[in-house]
């Protein structure tokens, strides 16, 4: 399949705008991003759908993928066809034109409050693959309501496939997932902690050990064993790093 610029942008609502922004909000949105990099180690980056390219992209080397920033604003998303293979290309194809569908169902006051989240694997130069997670939310609409920019951050994923696509609603305690097989939204329940499984996931995540952990909380280190087990299960995970790394990328810590 050749790529198509316009395919990514299949279901985007156009509008009559010029596409460009205050130069003095733009340069402060980007100041502000770099900050929040620097302080997070998060790679983030802006995209400008009026323009349909990249407004901005964080010095984090994940994303870069190897390439020098600069490098990476210019290629806008022909990124993706260089960087992704060619099943995660349709994929992000897919969840793009669901993912847009959905957007312009909603109430336009509703619209900034969601972000999607999907994994898809980057391409590295000698031909072996990462697995990212790719979070997108809205930061900007039109007058009209229409999506104007988006902020994503991309972090490492502990999932084994790609695809895992899920839309979150600030404050609501349910998502949806898509379904590949049936081509639609379906709720599912935001995985949950128990109060002492949360505090013991983020003291791992601190670096204490099983030891450290079950002295500071005055537990029984069998006890904490018995809950990381438990961790494991509910995230569906193998170990503490990918529990962690599950946790982070999905809101539980």
């Amino acid at each position: 399949m050749l790529f198509n610029l316009d395919d990514f942008f299949e279901g985007v609502t156009d509008e009559e705008c010029n596409g460009t922004i205050d130069y003095k909000i733009s340069q402060l949105l980007i100041d502000t991003l770099d900050a929040m990099s620097r302080v997070s180690g998060e790679s983030l980056y802006v995209i400008n759908y009026l323009s349909r390219g990249f407004l901005y992209v964080s010095q984090n080397p994940l994303f870069l993928n190897g390439y020098l920033r600069e490098d990476v604003l210019k290629m806008g998303y022909s990124f993706y066809e260089k960087n992704l293979p060619q099943e995660d290309i349709d994929m992000l194809l897919e969840i793009n034109k669901k993912g847009f569908a959905f957007f312009y169902q909603q109430p336009i006051e509703d619209r900034l409050k969601f972000t999607i989240s999907y994994d898809f694997r980057l391409l590295q130069k000698n031909k072996s693959t990462t697995m990212i997670n790719h979070k997108l939310t809205p930061i900007l609409l039109t007058p009209k309501g229409n999506i104007w920019l988006a902020l994503c951050s991309v972090m490492l994923s502990t999932e084994k496939k790609s695809g895992n696509v899920y839309i979150n609603k600030s404050g609501v305690l349910h998502r949806l997932r898509y379904s590949f097989e049936g081509k639609r939204w379906r709720s599912t329940e935001v995985v949950s902690l128990s109060k002492i499984e949360n505090v013991i996931l983020k003291l791992s995540a601190q670096g204490l050990s099983n030891k450290q952990i079950a002295e500071t909380i005055y537990l029984n280190i069998n006890t904490i064993k018995f809950h990381k087990k438990n961790i494991y299960q509910k995230l569906n995970v193998k170990n503490i790093t990918e529990a962690i790394v599950f946790a982070h990328n999905n809101y539980i810590i």
